[in-house]
């Protein structure tokens, strides 16, 4: 040892640095492997977990991207449809318009009405009774007009009692609206 450190004073005092710059160097490499390089690694370990992540992130960004493409072109083929479903279900204030409308239809499929009542009556939906008076041979053509009246209806009940040409006919009907909230 007291040999080593006797060479290394000569050197320095003779001028030959190069044993002083090995030892620096070896010194530098040491440190910067140590603290540099293991630093660097783990960073780099680091940064490739972060990537598989957005990688994978990015996957799932696509898959969902797409599923709304598809509910977006769902959603623009059934608006039409929705347009149309929305003026068959009106407001519960158009009842007036409903039976203004099937009194119409009545007189001109040639029934007259004798009775309109409801017997239930929900938020979305109401049930009609309505007793017609008329010619029974004409009540598949009056039905088939009310099927095609702009509005969803459900015909329940069709009962018809014939008494010479003149037939009754009690209709049971569901109507539905649109669900009003209550204020």
């Amino acid at each position: 040892m007291k040999l080593f450190i006797k060479n290394i004073l000569f050197y320095f005092y003779v001028g030959d640095y190069s044993l002083i710059y090995f030892i620096i160097f070896m010194f530098s490499f040491v440190l910067f492997g140590f603290f540099g390089v293991r630093s660097g690694v783990i960073f780099a370990i680091e940064k490739n977990d972060v990537l598989t992540q957005l990688i994978a992130l990015n996957d799932d960004l696509q898959a969902k991207d797409s599923q709304m493409i598809t509910v977006a072109e769902t959603l623009r083929t059934a608006a039409q449809y929705v347009r149309r479903l929305d003026a068959a279900i009106p407001d519960k204030s158009s009842m007036e318009v409903f039976l203004a409308d099937f009194a119409v239809l009545a007189g001109n499929s040639g029934f007259g009405i004798q009775r309109f009542s409801t017997t239930q009556s929900t938020k979305d939906s109401v049930i009609v009774n309505i007793d017609l008076f008329g010619d029974s041979v004409l009540l598949p053509q009056f039905l088939t007009n009310l099927k095609q009246l702009n509005r969803l209806v459900t015909i329940t009940k069709v009962d018809t009692v014939q008494k010479d040409r003149i037939s009754t006919t009690r209709l049971v009907l569901t109507l539905y609206f649109k669900e009003i909230p209550e204020s």
